[in-house]
């Protein structure tokens, strides 16, 4: 699931005119896999993501001085409660109604 949400995240963000170099979307699914299911889950879903972005860099050229800073910040606020709760099955069971 999480390997699947990180190649299409920055395609989805591609789409509504986003710049995925400052939003950073390809790193949100696999931070919260790592961080609610540990090291493993989280390298296996930022494998794929990065490796067909790595081509897609190299495709429209690097940018200079752009920094992620929004990016950054929303995952410093959003990814630490979302992985708690995927981890103790609180946003499962909410999502499930139970």
């Amino acid at each position: 699931m999480f390997l699947a949400l990180g190649a299409s995240a920055p395609a989805l963000v591609h789409a509504v005119g986003g710049a995925c170099w400052v939003w950073l979307p390809a790193h949100v699914p696999a931070l919260l896999g790592g961080l609610a299911f540990g090291p493993g889950v989280g390298a296996v879903a930022a494998w794929g993501p990065s490796r067909m972005s790595s081509v897609a860099e190299v495709a429209e050229g690097r940018r200079l001085f752009v920094t992620p800073w929004p990016g950054i910040v929303l995952q410093l606020v959003l990814l630490a409660p979302l992985a708690a709760g995927l981890r103790d099955g609180a946003l499962i069971r909410r999502a499930c109604g139970g």
